[in-house]
């Protein structure tokens, strides 16, 4: 007689469960999911046609515009602005005008070059006071320009420059007065601050023993006249601190003589005497 070997049934699930479904996939981890090799397959044979269209005129506008697309000029005028100049120099002569710069390379490239941005911008790291005469290049000019566009030509095409030693002086301020003041008086001007701080070129500086304001009108005055004025124009690249006085202008009596002619003169307590 044979015993049977006791064993445990699995747990059977009631037959209401079921099983619990995943839930939908959030948006942000679709993003960073990784294709499986099948999906990379299915997304190059998908639209072939289409793909191998966008392909070709992809290249078609890559070729027009940077391979086909003829060479153009342009005349561009660059303004010149010194970069780098040692402290207590200054540069006395920029051209006034601007440099015309001939430009060569495709024409939609030529067309987005900026002549209110682009400057040439000799670097004067290294220089010394005197004249100096600069060669002028495309490797001048800033921002640089797109790699494809040349620099044909520059007129002109050297600069002579004139770099000066920056000096500091103060000087006395003296009040220019116009018109004259009503009879009998005699204008006293002053001003306050009665000196300035006159800094410019050295060659200039050395020319200037006193700093003039503009002039006051004093015509038929006879009391004091007070006003703000600005200093007179000295020379360029030469400044004042502060660049305004104030005027003060004191009246006083002077001392006159004047003639009467043609007068009757009578003798009195005298008969008979005439003069």
């Amino acid at each position: 007689m044979r015993l049977q070997a006791l064993t445990r049934r699995p747990d059977t699930a009631p037959p209401d469960a079921t099983p619990e479904q995943p839930g939908p996939t959030p948006p942000w981890e679709r993003l960073w999911r990784l294709p499986t090799r099948m999906t990379l397959r299915d997304l190059v044979r998908r639209n072939r046609g289409l793909k191998l269209v966008s392909i070709l005129l992809a290249f078609f506008l890559w070729f027009s515009i940077n391979v086909s697309e003829r060479d153009a000029e342009r005349v561009v005028e660059l303004p010149v602005a010194i970069r780098r100049l040692p402290p207590g120099l200054i540069v006395t002569n920029l051209p006034a005008k601007p440099i015309k710069t001939r430009l060569r390379g495709p024409r939609t490239i030529l067309e987005g070059v900026d002549e209110h941005k682009v400057r040439l911008a000799p670097d004067l790291s290294s220089t010394m006071p005197g004249d100096l005469r600069l060669d002028l290049g495309g490797d001048m000019i800033r921002p640089d320009l797109p790699r494809r566009l040349k620099v044909v030509s520059l007129e002109p095409a050297r600069l002579k420059l004139h770099v000066e030693r920056l000096a500091q002086r103060n000087l006395t301020v003296r009040v220019e007065v116009a018109g004259l003041p009503a009879a009998g008086y005699k204008a006293k001007p002053s001003a306050a601050p009665d000196h300035v701080e006159v800094r410019g070129p050295a060659s200039k500086l050395d020319d200037l023993k006193e700093i003039a304001t503009e002039p006051v009108d004093v015509s038929g005055a006879s009391a004091t006249v007070q006003r703000t004025v600005l200093l007179s124009w000295a020379g360029d690249f030469v400044t004042f601190a502060p660049d305004h006085v104030t005027v003060t202008v004191a009246f006083e009596e002077e001392m006159m003589r004047r003639e009467f002619r043609g007068v009757d003169v009578r003798v009195l307590h005298a008969e008979g005497a005439r003069a």
